[in-house]
């Protein structure tokens, strides 16, 4: 028996559909999948981190959550972070107000069913963003934020950040991250 080819949608087809959505869903390349609810502490973690960046990141950068969606040209994707920061002025997508392209940092809280994509697939996609000069990988069930940050176009470093004492690039203090939720 054959199987029906899956219909392909154009960037703008997706968000005509996303807007009127009951649902959150992401965009790859054509294709859209919805996404999964989360959990009351990764909630929290995200809530926390951009309340952090807000407080923390030069006054020039815009803070978002969850809800704002990313568009990665390189890809033909648009996802949403779980936080990201645009230092400098806003780009969007085709005009469209609710698909940044610009991100100067993005976070993500990493879940047992999702930290192998955001580790993965969906770094690489936030590392092609030529404007994302920072990544945060934080973990839910463990003191551990994973601080990445360009050195130039190809090259990466990595920081583990481990300990309640210490203390993030931009001052953020690791505790506040995990302050009431883990701690």
């Amino acid at each position: 028996m054959a199987t029906q080819p899956k219909p392909s949608y154009t960037v703008q087809e997706y968000l005509d559909l996303e807007r009127e959505a009951e649902f959150k869903s992401e965009y790859w390349a054509g294709q859209i999948y919805a996404m999964s609810g989360g959990t009351s502490a990764h909630s929290r973690f995200s809530v926390r981190v951009t309340s952090l960046l807000t407080r923390y990141l030069p006054e020039q950068c815009f803070v978002y959550d969850s809800n704002m969606r990313l568009y990665v040209e390189s890809f033909d994707t648009s996802i949403y972070p779980d936080g990201m920061a645009i230092c400098g002025e806003e780009q969007f997508w085709n005009g469209q107000k609710d698909l940044v392209t610009n991100p100067f940092l993005v976070v993500e809280v990493l879940s047992s069913s999702t930290a192998k994509y955001d580790r993965t697939t969906k770094s690489d996609y936030y590392r092609s963003i030529p404007s994302l000069q920072h990544s945060l990988l934080i973990s839910q069930d463990r003191v551990s934020v994973e601080w990445f940050a360009r050195q130039d176009d190809r090259t990466w470093t990595a920081t583990n950040y481990s300990k309640e004492s210490d203390v993030l690039p931009f001052q953020i203090p690791v505790a506040e991250i995990y302050k009431r939720i883990l701690l």
